[in-house]
């Protein structure tokens, strides 16, 4: 996947009650967050040796923390904070606005943050599994 062919989502988010995706929901273990390329069975995919920070509510997935380690096993580098070493953003429902805010700074710096909206993850997930 090219990374410039992504763009900043101009939509507007369907509003979700603060409390319908709750902090367990959100949060991410600090073994999920421990690359580790030794697991990943398939590195010919955009996620392997990436980092990726996961935003927002994705309905496949009951909490952040069954996406994340299925994108460990294909060989992310998952983040909770967005930098200038952030490869993809992956962005679901009611996705946070300051984390849209810094990935618009950066990429007005010239940094090349790419966002991934959820149907995105799906199509690429759906070809690899």
């Amino acid at each position: 996947m090219d990374p410039d062919a992504l763009q900043y989502p101009e939509k507007k988010q369907k509003s979700y009650p603060r409390n319908s995706f709750d902090k367990q929901k959100r949060e991410i273990s600090h073994e999920t967050k421990m690359q580790d390329l030794s697991i990943v069975n398939n590195r010919d995919t955009v996620f392997y040796d990436k980092k990726i920070v996961l935003t927002g509510i994705f309905d496949r997935f009951s909490s952040r923390e069954d996406l994340a380690f299925l994108l460990k096993k294909y060989g992310a580098d998952i983040n909770t904070s967005i930098s200038r070493k952030t490869d993809y953003v992956i962005i679901g429902k009611n996705f946070g606005s300051s984390k849209m805010k810094k990935i618009k700074k950066l990429q007005e710096a010239g940094e090349k943050v790419a966002i991934m909206e959820e149907n995105q993850l799906y199509n690429i997930l759906d070809s690899i599994n």
